[in-house]
This record gives structure tokens, C-alpha cells and sequence, in this order.
């Protein structure tokens, strides 16, 4: 199963997502470690309809959190990243990186 680990120490341990979950994860981590790529972007990339663990039926043209979502481990691997890539860039535009 694999594992991340949430910015206050949490391990999240979920199952091994499906095909489409799985490459659109990877494209979140991949964006995240990109210096490239700012927080504007991520939280677009999250919140996209293009993303399959969205609900799509709430807000037309953009993917809602619902209790369904919130109840996705996936979805907090994603916010975690998006928290992630929000401090780096603070500290980085305060000086302390």
C-alpha cells in the first residue's frame, strides 16, 4: 500500500489508486517538486475537471469537494501538496530559503 506523509507528520497509507488516479497524482507530485510551477497553478491542476476524484456535478467546469472527496485519501495527498508548494514559495519570497 503505498504512504505519504502529511506536512504535520501524519502517515496517510491508502490503496493503490486506479489507472487514471494514479497518473493524475503523479502529475500533482510532479508539479510540486517543480520550482517552476506556483501555487496558482497547483491549486488549478487540483481543482480542474480533469482531475477524476472531483465531483463534477456541483460546480460546472470545476471540481468540488464534497464529503465524498474529503473522504479520499488521494485528495489529501493532493491538498498536502498544494500546502506544500504555498510554503515554499512564502518562505522563498520572504527570504528564507
Amino acid at each position: 500500500m503505498p504512504t505519504f506523509t502529511l506536512s504535520p507528520g501524519e502517515v496517510l497509507t491508502y490503496t493503490d489508486p486506479a489507472p487514471d488516479v494514479a497518473a493524475y497524482l503523479e502529475r500533482v507530485r510532479m508539479a510540486a517538486a517543480d520550482p517552476r510551477v506556483g501555487g496558482d497553478d497547483m491549486f488549478s491542476l487540483i481543482y480542474n475537471v480533469d482531475n477524476p476524484i472531483m465531483d463534477m456535478d456541483v460546480i460546472p467546469g470545476r471540481g468540488a469537494v464534497t464529503p465524498a472527496v474529503m473522504a479520499n485519501p488521494i485528495y489529501h495527498v493532493m491538498d498536502d501538496s498544494l500546502e506544500q508548494k504555498e510554503i515554499q514559495q512564502s518562505s522563498f519570497a520572504n527570504g528564507k530559503v
